[in-house]
């Protein structure tokens, strides 16, 4: 005879697998024999769970991966300092990997844009990239957006 504690794994893993399969809750919770609330609840924390659980791993490999980059920076620093090409080649893909694990470089939106640089549809043939400078009126404050800013 299974323990409380298997039949609650059993039973929450059931529900999962039929909400997974597109089962409305009041149905798994006839199926099982519970309520449709109660299934709900079941279902929903075992997501969340799986979720923790998931985001807990993630954070576990940034971890290892950004300590690696570190070590792999350590090996080429003195050299790049010290003006070596390659190195300093070495270096910049570094930084950038570990930009890109942190998220530090903005967002980039490629898309197909209209001259109003809204997006366009996309076509059903070769693609076609229209490159529209700037209306004269906006050029100043087009450049301005881009200018230097000082720093403090």
């Amino acid at each position: 005879m299974p323990t409380p504690r298997a039949k609650t794994v059993e039973t929450t893993l059931r529900a999962f697998e039929l909400r997974k399969a597109g089962m409305a809750y009041a149905d798994i919770g006839q199926q099982i024999g519970l309520t449709k609330q109660r299934a709900h609840q079941i279902v929903t924390k075992h997501i969340a769970d799986l979720l923790k659980r998931t985001g807990e791993d993630v954070e576990a490999v940034m971890r290892l991966e950004l300590d690696r980059l570190d070590r792999m920076a350590l090996g080429v620093w003195r050299k790049a300092s010290a003006g070596d090409e390659k190195a300093i080649g070495a270096m910049v893909r570094i930084m950038d990997r570990r930009s890109k694990y942190l998220g530090l470089d903005a967002p980039v939106k490629t898309a197909q844009t209209n001259k109003q640089g809204e997006d366009a549809p996309i076509p059903l043939g070769p693609p076609v990239i229209i490159v529209a400078p700037p209306e004269p009126e906006d050029a100043e404050a087009w450049a301005a957006q881009y200018a230097p800013r000082p720093t403090q």
